[in-house]
């Protein structure tokens, strides 16, 4: 199972390998990965909500952590 993660779209448009169209998504909005595709020379995210496949170059992982204290 993929560790979840969450990802903000840069504006990116460029792929080397076959995706979906980025007209989709929207500059700036935080996306959740629900499935990564390894083809070769580029990583394809799935994201919830969206339908398709998009080069993961396309967006910058939102690094998060949980504290918990007593």
């Amino acid at each position: 199972m993929m560790k979840s993660k969450i990802v903000r779209y840069n504006g990116g448009m460029t792929s080397y390998a076959e995706c979906s169209d980025a007209k989709q998504l929207v500059k700036g909005k935080l996306y959740k990965v629900i499935d990564e595709k390894e083809r070769g020379w580029q990583t394809n995210y799935k994201l919830n909500g969206v339908e398709g496949w998009f080069n993961s170059v396309w967006f910058d992982e939102i690094k998060a952590y949980l504290a918990v204290t007593n």
